[in-house]
């Protein structure tokens, strides 16, 4: 069975994980033998999916522990009744560990007093002291394993999240194009309007891609051999197809509405020329996916862009006529028009 690459980086921070929680329960056992716990218990918890959040990690735990190790002290030098002291520490620490600060480790705070009162080690403040040294210890294992073996890099997740957004673009304007080449109708111009809608999750989807792939080169020392050779996270393109889906989106609506007779596109040879400038739109987005596509020049994407202005102000200016001599509306041709101008601009921009 071949393995995805998220599943590749799950067992191998897995295996990281248990390295470091092997090394830190033998250094734990050299500073003091009983119970060393909660080193490997520290060290595990840095295993986050990129350096910088180790590093966050490794101040909350070492922050919890040591508000935990103080809870359980106070508590039972307060309550001598460990019946008593304990739900008593339990409340508080839960009450502590609300701080947003301390994110989601905020519940080991009560965690760590319970297990220091029903130990029955929580007024011994030489037993405290060592829990405390053992999980800054196994802290500090545990984000040296994670930051120096195979640290983890997402850019590549970065870069397929902004492909799948163009390969989505792409896929919408053809199938729109070859719609109004054909009979479409309102179920065809509802359908192109739900997709477009749905590419607003796919860019959001790129775009916490993105910044988990920004994220993971934050102190990461495999990222400083590599960046001179790698520096492209999809960013740029990101912010060009973001544009582009919004216009696709402007255009979907406009043809929704014409569709269902409220502002009608009249002529075959708008729509045949309309989807001429959809399928070398479709063309330039390709680019940003598909590395054996021949790569649309910003020529010939401003050549597009020109050739709907130039109808756009056509229609704006002059109008048409129809059979009866009666002036046509073309708002609607224009709406369509200017939405194509605009994803061909921002098209132009990502390759400046």
């Amino acid at each position: 069975m071949r393995l995805t690459a998220r599943q590749r980086e799950g067992f191998l921070q897995a295996g990281k994980a248990a390295v470091a929680a092997a090394i830190a329960y033998l250094v734990a056992r050299q500073v003091h033998a009983p119970q060393s716990f909660m080193a490997p218990y520290a060290a595990v918890f840095m295993m986050s999916e990129t350096v910088y959040r180790s590093f966050a990690e490794a101040v909350r735990t070492v922050a919890t522990l040591v508000l935990g190790v103080l809870l359980a002290f106070v508590t039972i030098t307060v309550i001598p009744n460990v019946a008593i002291a304990l739900p008593v520490a339990v409340f508080v620490g839960a009450a502590m560990g609300q701080w947003h600060r301390l994110g989601d480790s905020g519940i080991w705070i009560g965690v760590t007093a319970l297990l220091m009162l029903a130990y029955g080690t929580a007024g011994n403040a030489d037993y405290l002291q060592y829990r405390v040294i053992e999980g800054v210890l196994g802290a500090v294992i545990g984000l040296a394993v994670n930051m120096f073996v195979l640290p983890p890099l997402h850019l590549r997740a970065g870069r397929q999240a902004v492909e799948d957004v163009a390969a989505e673009l792409e896929d919408l304007l053809h199938a729109v194009a070859d719609g109004l080449r054909r009979d479409w109708d309102d179920g065809h111009a509802r359908l192109w309007q739900r997709r477009a809608r749905q590419l607003e999750d796919v860019v959001r989807g790129a775009e916490h891609a993105r910044g988990r792939g920004r994220e993971s080169t934050r102190y990461n020392p495999r990222w400083l051999l590599r960046r001179g050779r790698e520096t492209d996270d999809g960013t740029q393109s990101l912010g060009s197809l973001y544009e582009v889906a919004r216009q696709v989106q402007h255009i979907t609506e406009a043809l929704h509405a014409a569709a269902a007779g409220n502002a009608p596109v009249a002529g075959e040879w708008f729509t045949g020329s309309y989807a001429e400038l959809l399928d070398a739109l479709a063309a330039a987005v390709s680019t940003h996916h598909d590395a054996e596509t021949t790569r649309a020049s910003p020529c010939s994407v401003a050549e597009a862009r020109d050739r709907s202005r130039s109808r756009r102000r056509e229609l704006v200016e002059r109008g048409e006529l129809a059979k009866d001599g009666v002036r046509l509306d073309w708002s609607t041709q224009a709406t369509l028009l200017l939405a194509v101008e605009r994803a061909c601009d921002a098209v132009l921009d990502g390759h400046s």
